[in-house]
């Protein structure tokens, strides 16, 4: 409390009475004020409410924006499939899942392992049986077109007139070709050129120019008597009949029965996943031994071709170590004839050995380990098993303890080494007569059978390229024996024979590798 008796100041005092001044005023202000406040209530009251109530939707809305995310959060969590339904998804996008309910296995949405290329744009690279998928549709993954690698085998085929540089060009110049043939490609430089059938003639037509083309056929459908130069309409597509030089090409296929993308479960693909390994093993072994056998061949002919060079020179020595010398002009012929027969051999052989190499490379990548492994990953025997169907088993396998067959087991091969088993014909008839055909000059692989005939078409001498092994027996039975000039060595007559003629028939004992017994019958 201010003790007013004890003011001095004149200031004090009227600062005072100012204040109390101002605070009567303020006071008389918000009475008289006090009716204004109430009519500015009253009149903005419904804006009031109608910003409460936006207020609270906008609550609402962003409440139900959380609970949606919420419950997206929760299908990706304790749900986590696409689809789920008993009848296959449509129109589904790549690595989408989906819970088949009828059978309650999952599967995944992912490109054809089968397909090579998925894309537009044509392949840089391909090998025969490769497949490309050309999408068409951006929406639809499944629509589109198969294309096959194949060998091209009479050099005519249906293909894409906007990817002729998929293929060697028949001619490869500046100027028009002048002698050209229907389906004929011109590479021009950069630009390809198609000769074709037109409505003015035949001429030079840019793949770059579909609209110039008059279609031969509009089908669906492969035509199936197609001409050279003819033109395939099939939809909104032109295809011609060209004339190809290289050895593979793309073509056009609408019966692979296979769809660009499937519906993957893990569990059904493991037994395919085996049944492929053991298919490709097969595909891959028969295509190996092919090729040995092949290699066999042609290094048997080449040792026939080289001894026969040896006896050719040979002869041009004597004759030239004559007095007179004689003419060997002939001799000469026959011994660059032969050289140049031996040069290609030798070519064929190298690629062929390089082809080998090739097919046992491809092998490695699907090998026996491989199989075994998965088989062990993916199967698992385990006790009794009992495995119905036929069965078929490549590479080396090993049966161990008592094994019991309930049918006599059957081949196809005849035995080549000791310890092969054998069957039944091959032991009552001694394994057959193998006809090594007409020949000159030749080494018996005496592994290859136990009766041989064979024709001598010219002069030469019968030796051996394997004696086959100890106790090995039989019989060789040549026609045209007059053309015989010699047995050589390891084979011996206990007494030296000649004077062959007409068909002769020997008989033959091995004792050694250098010593074959031979006897004339």
């Amino acid at each position: 409390m201010l003790d007013n008796s004890k003011i001095r100041s004149t200031e004090l005092y009227a600062t005072l009475s100012q204040a109390t001044k101002d605070v009567t005023a303020i006071r008389e202000w918000l009475y008289a004020s006090k009716d204004r406040i109430d009519e500015h209530i009253l009149e903005n009251l419904n804006a009031f409410d109608e910003k409460v109530k936006e207020a609270l939707q906008n609550y609402e809305n962003l409440s139900d924006e959380k609970l949606n995310m919420l419950k997206e959060l929760y299908k990706k969590v304790v749900y986590p499939f696409d689809y789920v339904s008993d009848e296959e998804p449509t129109m589904a996008n790549v690595n989408e899942t989906w819970f088949k309910t009828d059978e309650a296995k999952i599967f995944k949405f992912i490109k054809n392992p089968q397909i090579t290329f998925l894309q537009k744009e044509r392949p840089k690279e391909r090998k025969i049986n490769d497949i490309w998928f050309k999408p068409m549709d951006d929406v639809n993954l499944q629509v589109g077109e198969f294309y096959l690698c194949e060998k091209v085998l009479k050099n005519e085929a249906w293909i894409n007139p906007s990817l002729p540089e998929n293929l060697e060009p028949a001619f490869n110049q500046e100027e028009a070709p002048q002698n050209a043939t229907l389906g004929d490609i011109w590479k021009k430089g950069d630009e390809y050129f198609v000769y074709i059938k037109t409505t003015s003639g035949n001429s030079w037509t840019s793949p770059e120019n579909p609209s110039e083309y008059t279609p031969t056929y509009e089908s669906e459908e492969e035509p199936s008597e197609a001409k050279l130069g003819e033109i395939w309409k099939k939809g909104n597509e032109y295809l011609i009949y060209a004339r190809v030089t290289n050895d593979t090409a793309w073509i056009l296929k609408s019966d692979l029965g296979l769809d660009a993308f499937i519906w993957f479960n893990e569990e059904k693909e493991n037994i395919n996943f085996i049944l492929s390994l053991i298919g490709d093993l097969k595909k891959e072994d028969e295509k190996e031994e092919t090729s040995k056998n092949e290699i066999k061949d042609l290094e048997q002919n080449l040792s026939n071709k080289q001894e026969e060079l040896e006896n050719i020179k040979k002869q041009i020595e004597e004759a030239l170590a004559k007095d007179p010398p004689q003419n060997v002009d002939n001799l000469n012929e026959k011994k660059t004839q032969l050289e140049q027969e031996i040069t290609k051999m030798q070519e064929d052989l190298n690629h062929k050995q390089n082809e080998l190499e090739q097919i046992q490379k491809d092998k490695s990548l699907v090998s026996q380990k491989m199989l075994s492994d998965a088989l062990k990953e993916k199967v698992g025997l385990k006790g009794d098993e009992t495995l119905n169907g036929n069965k078929t088993l490549n590479g080396d396998n090993i049966f161990n303890g008592t094994n019991t067959f309930n049918q006599a087991l059957t081949s196809r091969a005849d035995p080549t080494n000791d310890n092969h088993l054998t069957r039944k014909w091959y032991v009552d008839y001694g394994g057959g007569i193998r006809n090594l055909g007409t020949t000159g000059s030749i080494n018996l692989d005496l592994r290859q059978a136990q009766h041989f005939i064979l024709t001598m078409t010219a002069r030469g001498a019968i030796g051996i390229a394997n004696w086959g092994g100890a106790g090995k027996s039989g019989t060789i039975t040549v026609n045209n024996a007059q053309n015989i000039t010699a047995f050589s060595a390891p084979f011996k007559f206990r007494i030296a024979q000649s004077g062959f003629s007409g068909t002769e028939t020997f008989a033959y004992f091995c004792i050694a590798s250098n010593n074959v017994r031979l006897v004339r019958t």
